[in-house]
């Protein structure tokens, strides 16, 4: 739908999408608290993909936050949830999780939640997330995924994910979003084959990694939660 007419799907994302969804906040909210702990003192954050920034109420005590969203229209949300979070070094800057306008090597933490499940390219927004950090800087990833093979919602969510890549900025409820970040850091469960452009890895290691059912998410089950450390 985007496509069709940008400016008009993206006003619309920004009134209907950025809306909180209770009981699914609700059912995640243990895990993405205790990821965002992972944060520690980091002083310079990025939150890409940051929406209405529904993290703002997670982010670290004192730090410099930047907000990148393709969706201009979610500029104003983003920074009133920062405000009443009292967050009070925050920015908006428009851009995509493949191309973030922040300089290399500058930030010491990059958050994702329910991004690389939209994004055109899922390693390559990794990556930059990657580049953007210091050595020693964190990905903290909360994204949902594609279910076991198999199983009833796993074809569901294969014969689905039109529908749902129509109404909600091409979100791909079939990804197999925990292997791309483990492939990030060269560790067991990537995906492979041959026909796969192959990149070194960009982050030293996994950190923390952990699979979980949502309650209330549906179609967008399950999740993962991870945090890679750049080398």
């Amino acid at each position: 739908l985007r496509g069709a007419c940008p400016p008009l799907y993206d006003a619309y994302a920004a009134a209907v999408l950025s809306a909180p969804a209770g009981a699914y906040e609700a059912s995640v909210a243990p895990a993405k608290a205790a990821l965002f702990e992972r944060l520690g003192a980091a002083r310079r954050v990025v939150d890409v993909g940051v929406g209405a920034a529904p993290n703002a109420p997670l982010y670290p005590a004192g730090a410099a936050v930047l907000g990148v969203d393709s969706n201009r229209y979610m500029a104003a949300r983003a920074r009133a949830s920062a405000a009443e979070a009292g967050c009070r070094e925050f920015e908006f800057r428009a851009g995509t999780a493949e191309r973030l306008p922040v300089a290399d090597s500058s930030v010491d933490a990059v958050v994702m939640t329910l991004v690389l499940c939209s994004v055109s390219d899922p390693a390559a927004a990794i990556a930059e997330a990657a580049r953007v950090l210091r050595t020693g800087g964190r990905l903290v990833a909360l994204e949902h995924q594609a279910a076991p093979p198999g199983t009833a919602l796993a074809a569901a969510q294969r014969a689905l994910a039109p529908a749902q890549a129509l109404i909600a900025g091409g979100c791909d409820p079939a990804r197999r979003t925990g292997a791309a970040l483990l492939a990030a850091a060269g560790a067991a469960g990537s995906p492979g084959g041959a026909a796969r452009e192959r990149r070194a890895p960009a982050f030293a290691r996994v950190d923390a990694y952990d699979e979980f059912a949502a309650e209330g998410a549906g179609l967008l089950s399950p999740h993962v939660a991870a945090v890679l450390v750049k080398s």
